[in-house]
C-alpha cells in the first residue's frame, strides 16, 4: 500500500467516485476533500486508488451544567460563551467543533441557536 498526498489532478476521478457512492453523492462534493484546514491523502494498491482519507484539526468539547434544570440561564450562558470558544479555537488552528449528548433537547437547541449540525442523534459538529 502506498500513499500520497491528493493534487489538483486526482479531482475528476474523486468527483466521479462521490457521484457513485450512495452513502456520499448527496453530502458532498471532491471540493470537501481539498476544503482550506484540511490534510487529504489517497492510499493506492498496485497504483490503483484504493480510498482517499480526509484529516482537519477538531476540537472536543464536553460541559457539565450546575443545574441541569435552569434551562433559561443554561440557554443564555450557551449563547454568550460560544462565540468566545469559537475564536479560541480558530486562533489555535482548529476547523470544527464536536461534542455529544444524550439529550435531544439540548441537540435540538444546538442545532437552532448554536449553529451547530447533527451528524448522528448524540454526536454534534459546528464548522468554524
Amino acid at each position: 500500500m502506498k500513499s500520497r498526498e491528493i493534487n489538483e489532478l486526482d479531482k475528476e476521478q474523486l468527483d466521479k467516485i462521490i457521484s457513485n457512492d450512495e452513502y456520499h453523492k448527496d453530502l458532498i462534493t471532491s471540493d470537501f476533500f481539498y476544503a482550506p484546514g484540511t490534510y487529504t491523502k489517497i492510499y493506492e494498491k498496485d497504483d490503483k486508488p484504493v480510498f482517499y482519507i480526509r484529516a482537519t484539526k477538531s476540537l472536543r468539547v464536553d460541559l457539565q451544567f450546575v443545574d441541569i434544570n435552569d434551562k433559561k440561564n443554561n440557554a443564555l450562558a450557551l449563547i454568550e460563551t460560544l462565540n468566545e470558544w469559537v475564536e479560541l479555537a480558530k486562533k489555535s488552528g482548529f476547523t470544527e467543533i464536536y461534542c455529544n449528548t444524550a439529550s435531544s433537547k439540548l441537540a435540538d437547541f444546538c442545532v437552532k441557536h448554536l449553529g451547530f449540525i447533527k451528524v448522528d442523534k448524540e454526536v454534534l459538529r459546528k464548522l468554524i
